[in-house]
């Protein structure tokens, strides 16, 4: 976004309340996002579901 007067628009517009997150609870979500991110994760070790929810066809690679 190159519009400096919209950012601040959305910015002041945003109604989430701070949060403050211990030393511990940052590292838990770290170690978290890590996980989705690693080699494991990425060769898809849990493989894909035969179904969906949804009952859209599940992409097979």
């Amino acid at each position: 976004m190159d519009d400096l007067d919209e950012v601040m628009r959305i910015a002041q517009a945003i109604e989430i309340p701070s949060v403050a997150l211990t030393e511990a609870e940052i590292a838990d979500l770290m170690a978290f996002l890590a996980a989705l991110t690693d080699d494991t994760a990425a060769r898809g070790r849990l493989g894909a579901p035969e179904t969906v929810p949804s009952g859209l066809p599940v992409d097979r690679p």
